[in-house]
């Protein structure tokens, strides 16, 4: 059954957690800057460790630190839509959102947190909406066939969320408030404490709206102006991290994310008048414990974690009794992982990785008495060469191999090169090709009514090849990349309907895509101003016979451009997302066949004042500035222009 106790204590837990943190401010702060003196004492540090590549040799990005710090309030879909190639599938303004890399399902992204895979067993996928910006120091994208050197079914690409200790950071305490359109308020705070060998960093946030921003709806008749119905919100989370430093090669981890959600569901366009009220609430404990050591020749990290995800969805037909749903799943999860890395020689790295993953999930939805309980174990081992061969050439190749339950995967290997083409240029020729197989959610399985135990595998062959560019001088820095990529998925995934009057997932597709990625930054630094540029564009031709799947754009692009001058700060983001078909056949008959293409573009003035015992940094945000309508979905209404105010004390 649904713990609701279990939930109801880590949500009092979360509340308690943020409010006795905005009065700890209030505490420690006149003490904070007494502290301080003009000469602080660190006893020596020695770093130990393989020699690393000195150039990232698979297809990686990271989000810019700058921008990740800058959209703390942002959830992660709306970070990556702004600041990556990373298509997002929004469903509205705090409602599910997934991920899409390089035209492929939202069930061949995964999403990493510190080792744990945070996608649902039985969905497949990963709703980042439900992520907070603020969590994470650190994200990183590993696209297309770079995944497989963390783990194996991610087509599209990983996305990778790491928390990090700063042992040189001081003590220090930041809380934010922000204010917002639709009746929308949110709170994050963070403390980080630091005593010899321990660090402690605390981080809470809580977000809720009414969410009952204005649209034109266009599929009633007649079209009229209508306001977002049953679309409240709230959200609350609290991630406690502990570091030790044992000695100087080696420290212990211990993190802990806790995480509630309650949200109504606003219905689709044509079902405006409908009688029926959907909500849904989310609760989530996820715990990794991480032992990492470094050493002259070679690199150990242990880690063994936790997940338990909670999920009660409600759908209430006030006219018909036996249309009402009352759905309840549980998913626990069992991770662990070691990975090993040694320095054979100067020239060559070997890896080692082990995966045990352990799922005992279950769904029951009470009114009809029907669901399904199960359970999965998974093994995955892979083994990896890095050589130099050269000054200017770096050659890989892993191969990796998966046991579930009883039934081992075929093998899946992947080589590569990246090859420096001017010896004193930056500038880089990198290519992959690699085998991934994808085994199906356990919804596609064992699903009542629809369930297919008979499914297969889906298989895929990617290759891509990519020139890097990077240069930096004392006032410039510029890199940039270009990328091209061709996959093909064998037995691809997709329910359909049946003649029972409900639908059933087969392995009928065979998908073919290949398109362009391309980013580009830039940092100017003039005296005391800076000015950035950022750019990514994504093409994406991703067909089953000669048509575009649903929901995929073939264009899409961002920029981000800004300047920074004492102590102010003016960002635009531009966002363009093309036409995208919600028809198989790909027709254009009509609106509801075919999606506009859109642009929305923000806006962003912030200024930092320093005091002599805090910071305070002002922003005002404007979201769609042109007031565009649109949709990601189809019948699911986006916001038009809307406001944001933040405030943000630091000491």
């Amino acid at each position: 059954m649904f713990n609701k106790n279990l939930f109801s204590l880590v949500l009092l837990y979360i509340r308690k957690a943020f409010f006795t943190m905005v009065l700890f401010i209030f505490w420690i702060s006149p003490g904070i800057p007494q502290t301080v003196n003009d000469t602080i004492h660190i006893r020596e540090v020695e770093i130990i460790g393989i020699e690393r590549m000195p150039v990232p040799i698979n297809s990686v990005s990271d989000i810019d630190s700058l921008a990740l710090n800058q959209n703390r309030n942002m959830n992660l879909a709306e970070l990556l839509s702004q600041h990556s190639t990373v298509y997002i599938k929004s469903t509205g303004r705090g409602s599910l959102s997934t991920a899409s890399f390089r035209g492929t399902d939202p069930s061949h992204t995964k999403i990493y947190w510190n080792g744990l895979n945070l996608n649902s067993p039985m969905l497949g996928q990963m709703d980042l909406s439900l992520i907070p910006a603020t969590f994470p120091d650190h994200i990183s994208l590993y696209h297309g066939g770079s995944s497989l050197g963390t783990a194996s079914g991610a087509f599209g690409g990983i996305i990778n969320l790491e928390n990090k200790p700063e042992w040189d950071h001081k003590n220090s305490f930041s809380i934010t408030n922000e204010l917002a359109s639709f009746g929308t308020y949110q709170a994050f705070g963070n403390l980080h404490l630091t005593k010899n060998s321990w660090i402690s960093n605390s981080r809470v946030f809580f977000n809720r709206s009414r969410n009952n921003y204005p649209y034109y709806n266009n599929s009633i008749l007649p079209h009229e102006d209508q306001k977002l119905e049953n679309g409240e919100y709230s959200k609350y989370g609290y991630l406690q991290e502990f570091y030790y430093r044992i000695k100087t090669n080696d420290f212990l981890s211990v993190k802990l994310w806790l995480q509630h959600s309650d949200r109504n569901l606003p219905p689709p366009l044509s079902r405006e008048n409908t009688d029926t009220e959907e909500s849904q609430t989310d609760g989530n404990i996820r715990s990794v414990l991480t032992w990492k050591h470094s050493g002259r020749k070679g690199d150990i990290e242990i880690s063994s974690g936790i997940t338990s995800d909670r999920i009660n969805y409600i759908a209430e037909d006030h006219l018909q009794e036996n249309a009402s749903l009352d759905s309840r799943s549980k998913e626990n999860s069992f991770i662990n992982r070691f990975n090993y890395s040694i320095q054979i020689n100067p020239k060559t790295i070997a890896r080692v990785q082990l995966l045990y993953n352990y799922y005992n999930v279950a769904i029951e939805e009470i009114i009809h008495s029907q669901g399904y309980h199960a359970k999965r174990s998974e093994l995955s081992m892979m083994a990896g060469l890095n050589r130099n061969i050269g000054k200017r050439l770096i050659t890989y190749f892993l191969i990796r191999t998966d046991l579930v339950d009883k039934d081992f995967n075929p093998v899946m290997p992947s080589l590569g090169f990246a090859l420096k083409l001017l010896p004193e240029k930056n500038l880089y020729l990198k290519s992959n090709l690699s085998r991934n197989y994808n085994i199906p959610g356990l919804n596609d399985l064992y699903w009542i009514p629809g369930g297919n135990p008979n499914l297969k595998p889906e298989e895929n062959y990617t290759a891509d090849l990519a020139m890097d560019m990077q240069f930096r001088n004392d006032f410039f820095m510029m890199n940039t990349s270009v990328t091209g990529y061709v996959s093909k998925i064998n037995d691809w995934i997709i329910w359909k309907p049946t003649q029972y009057q409900y639908w059933a997932p087969e392995n009928v597709a065979i998908v073919f895509s290949r398109g362009v990625e391309l980013s580009a930054k830039t940092v100017t630094d003039i005296h005391i101003t800076k000015i950035v540029f950022q750019a990514n564009y994504n093409l994406s031709r991703t067909t089953n016979e000669s048509k575009q799947l649903i929901y995929i754009p073939v264009h899409t692009f961002n920029i981000y451009a800004g300047i920074q001058h004492k102590g102010y700060q003016l960002y635009y983001s531009l966002n363009y997302t093309g036409k995208r078909y919600t028809q198989t056949d790909n027709q254009e008959e009509n609106a509801e066949s075919v999606l506009d293409p859109y642009f929305l573009s923000d806006l962003f003035l912030s200024k930092d004042f320093n005091l002599e015992k805090a910071g305070i940094n002002l922003r005002f945000a404007v979201y769609n500035m042109f007031d565009k309508d649109y949709q990601v979905i189809l019948a699911r209404p986006m916001p038009g222009r809307n406001y944001s105010a933040i405030l943000t004390l630091s000491f």
